[in-house]
C-alpha cells in the first residue's frame, strides 16, 4: 500500500483541480475515480469541505448519512453524527 498512496494523494489533487469549484461534483468524481477511490474521496471531500464548509455538502447527502445503520460498525446505529461532529469540536 505505501506505493498507492503517492498516486492517491496526486489523483486527489488533480480531481481538486478540475472540480475544486464544486463539491459535489469532485466528491462524485473521486468516488468513481477508481483505485483507490475511498481515499481519493476522503482526501477531496475533506479539503473541499474544509474549502466551503458544511453549506457545499449537499442536504440529501447530510440527511443520508446523518444516522448510521450500524452495519459496518454496530455501536454507530442510531448515533447522531451532526451532535458527534460538535462534541469532537469542543474537544479541539
Amino acid at each position: 500500500y505505501k506505493a498507492a498512496t503517492p498516486e492517491a494523494v496526486a489523483s486527489a489533487f488533480a480531481i481538486i483541480k478540475l472540480f475544486g469549484h464544486d463539491f459535489k461534483r469532485g466528491v462524485i468524481a473521486a468516488g468513481n475515480f477508481g483505485r483507490d477511490a475511498d481515499t481519493i474521496g476522503a482526501i477531496v471531500g475533506g479539503i473541499l469541505g474544509a474549502k466551503y464548509g458544511a453549506k457545499a455538502i449537499p442536504k440529501r447527502w447530510l440527511e443520508k448519512t446523518r444516522y448510521p445503520s450500524g452495519t459496518c460498525l454496530a455501536f454507530t446505529k442510531g448515533m447522531d453524527i451532526k451532535t458527534l461532529s460538535r462534541e469532537l469540536a469542543e474537544l479541539i
